[in-house]
């Protein structure tokens, strides 16, 4: 009985770790029927969101709650022709879908308690040369 409550214990950690593997850097794109492609870069504490439909390139902080599952706790545009709210903060969490490379997203904004749920496809696992230019704006 032992050996079958560690096996199942082995199995469930073992598949949340892989489940999120590749999410913490790289380059993601989300495609929104209403708002088009939207581009993230993302190094382990920073991330670039933008939009070129919309005008948006935000500037994000981001903190790690756990492999699976992110906070951005601050926003700065660098853009932001659509006068988008860059106020609030956001709970991220991912989990892989059966394709290579393609996530399920979750998004939470915290003051209005709105949902949004998507997917999002990693493209590269290195950021754009000019992500760093970009971040010291």
């Amino acid at each position: 009985m032992n050996n079958l409550i560690l096996i199942v214990s082995i199995i469930i950690f073992n598949g949340s770790i892989n489940n999120c593997k590749g999410i913490k850097k790289g380059v993601f794109i989300s495609v929104d029927k209403n708002f088009g492609e939207t581009i993230i870069q993302r190094n382990d504490t920073i991330q670039l969101e933008e939009n070129k439909i919309l005008g948006t390139l935000f500037l994000q902080k981001i903190k790690w709650i756990d492999e699976c599952n992110y906070v951005i706790y601050s926003t700065k545009a660098l853009k932001n022709e659509a006068d988008l709210d860059t106020s609030n903060t956001f709970t991220v969490s991912f989990k892989e879908s059966q394709e290579k490379n393609i996530y399920y997203v979750s998004v939470l904004v915290k003051s209005t308690n709105f949902k949004h749920e998507s997917t999002i496809e990693k493209i590269s696992d290195n950021v754009d040369d000019d992500f760093y230019e970009k971040i010291v704006q």
